[in-house]
């Protein structure tokens, strides 16, 4: 696999869900949706790249107990919702895609 930036795949998904990238790695709790964003932007992350818990948790300016809920957060919501893991799946091979593309290019 090629090497997925955090940077990337936060873009990716603020771009997927309408949001800003600095939304998306914000402190805000509003709109609701956001924090769900935030979340799968976070699960994304751990999935895609190849970096630690602690290098997430400095890019959301969190702690590493809030990304590994964050994390386990939407992988149990993957395990109980077939739609919603499907959409998370579509969204790793759209990145993969996008980078390889990208990587390839540079």
């Amino acid at each position: 696999m090629a090497y997925i930036s955090l940077e990337r795949i936060v873009q990716h998904v603020a771009e997927n869900y309408n949001y800003s990238t600095e939304d998306v790695i914000s402190k805000k709790q509003e709109p609701v949706d956001l924090v769900e964003v935030r979340k799968i932007a976070v699960y994304l992350c751990w999935k895609l790249s190849n970096e630690s818990v602690k290098d997430i948790g400095n890019l959301f300016s969190r702690d590493h107990s809030t990304i590994i809920y964050y994390m386990r957060t939407i992988s149990d919501k993957c395990q109980r919702d077939e739609d919603f893991r499907r959409q998370m799946q579509e969204n790793m091979d759209r990145i993969e895609s996008l980078c390889k593309f990208k990587n390839k290019n540079e």
